[in-house]
């Protein structure tokens, strides 16, 4: 029985990436609105009826591309800083997995950025809660260094919400004439910056 438990458990987790991985593209190419559910199917390789099969809607879709999304972010970042004790080195590891993480999955961020407003009130709700909980790991990241001494006392969840939206401007940064940095550039100056800008000088 457990056995069995096992296997609907791993499909299901299959089928589920696959619609994340089809959902991703689709609306990243084409919008929300303008988006199907039979053009999600197709570039997930899923039956229409197989996709409904664990989603009731194209909003649910939606919210399993955030969910999905943040829950890869978090994970990424927990394994990273799990491992290091310097607080500073914590700080500049979180900021360079987040970075790394927008450029590795731009079209995800792109649609998480674009998309949210399409959400109904309760879907949205959920959405920012997510999100939030995203914050407060990166907070506590902060707040760690700053009980142990080693940053300055400074709020650390407007400053969260800053160091996380800064990776925003990796979703389409080169498109526009004036921007002329590499993101390679840009990585390196966040890193040396940013840590250095909370640091308590020796």
């Amino acid at each position: 029985m457990a056995k069995r438990a096992d296997m609907v458990a791993a499909r299901r987790e299959k089928r589920r990436k696959q619609i994340y991985e089809g959902a991703v593209k689709v609306f990243a190419e084409k919008g929300y609105h303008d988006a199907t559910t039979q053009e999600i199917a197709d570039a997930a390789g899923l039956a229409k009826g197989t996709v409904y099969e664990y989603m009731e809607s194209k909003e649910d879709i939606l919210m399993l591309v955030i969910e999905v999304t943040i829950g890869l972010l978090r994970n990424e970042l927990e394994k990273t800083i799990n491992e290091l004790e310097d607080p500073a080195e914590r700080f500049e590891r979180a900021i360079s997995v987040q970075l790394d993480f927008a450029r590795k999955h731009q079209s995800a961020a792109v649609v998480m950025m674009n998309e949210l407003k399409n959400l109904s009130e309760p879907k949205l709700e959920l959405a920012g809660q997510i999100t939030n909980d995203m914050v407060e790991t990166f907070r506590s990241i902060i707040d760690y260094g700053i009980k142990e001494g080693c940053f300055k006392k400074i709020d650390s969840r407007i400053a969260a919400e800053l160091f996380m939206h800064t990776c925003t401007m990796y979703f389409d940064y080169g498109e526009k004439p004036h921007q002329k940095c590499s993101l390679d550039d840009i990585t390196k100056f966040i890193l040396e910056h940013f840590v250095h800008a909370i640091l308590i000088q020796e």
